[in-house]
């Protein structure tokens, strides 16, 4: 479904106009932080380019491409070296980065993370290659150990979904926020839960599509008013909470 420019989405309480500044509005940017390829993610049914191409036909401006790293897939155990690895899993995120620089459409680099210690997911933004080529051991920390070694670095950790089925709700103090609204179908994420936690914490909130199919296309997202240039401006934005939660 594609969204014109003059669609009202409904954000909270709050109604936004998608429009350009030349019409007298003020620009409103939507992004979309939750998303696979099928480059990467083993559950992704979407290539890297096209992801790209039907989330700006749907009037985002920029995605987040968060490959699953799990344990036993995104891993050293499995015999390859760490470099070549890393490689692989940032394959889905480069192909959708070199779409996006030729659409126009700001791409992300991120991930969803998981430990050997549980079913959890984490949705972790600013992670740099230099980190993650020197802790080849990911899958095998835990949140707690992880969140140390990333505690003095430009990190955010969010727990994806955290009351979908088979998740345990971590301590808030582990967390930089939650996603309050995955839009997900195929799963019953009781975002209301999560979007309770959320406030109860002083947690912030983010909302995505955890897109792996062409019908999950315009569904969750943030709008702000700003551009996100770069994985800076996103955490920063996050940070600052300058930003609207899309809960449809």
């Amino acid at each position: 479904m594609k969204r014109g420019n003059n669609e009202v989405i409904i954000v909270e309480r709050t109604s936004y106009k998608i429009t350009t500044e030349d019409e007298g509005w003020k620009k409103v940017y939507k992004y979309n932080f939750h998303t696979h390829t099928s480059d990467v993610s083993p559950c992704g049914n979407v290539s890297a380019e096209i992801v790209v191409r039907e989330h700006k036909e749907a009037g985002y401006q920029g995605i987040a491409i968060t490959d699953h790293c799990w344990p036993g897939f995104v891993d050293p155990r499995r015999g390859d070296p760490w470099r070549k690895t890393y490689e692989f899993f940032k394959s889905g995120y480069a192909a959708a980065k070199a779409e996006g620089d030729k659409i126009g459409l700001d791409v992300f680099f991120a991930m969803e993370l998981r430990f050997d210690e549980n079913y959890n997911d984490y949705l972790v933004f600013g992670l740099s290659d230099e980190f993650v080529l020197a802790n080849k051991n990911l899958s095998e920390l835990t949140l707690a150990t992880f969140r140390e070694k990333t505690k003095d670095l430009d990190v955010l950790i969010f727990q994806a979904h955290p009351f979908r089925n088979m998740m345990k709700l971590m301590p808030a103090k582990l967390l930089d926020g939650v996603e309050i609204f995955n839009a997900n179908e195929r799963h019953d994420s009781r975002n209301h839960l999560a979007e309770a936690f959320a406030k109860e914490h002083n947690l912030i909130g983010i909302s995505g599509s955890d897109y792996h199919e062409l019908h999950d296309i315009s569904r969750g997202g943030i709008l702000t008013d700003v551009r996100i240039k770069n994985e800076k401006d996103l955490n920063r934005i996050l940070r600052a909470r300058d930003f609207e939660v899309i809960l449809k």
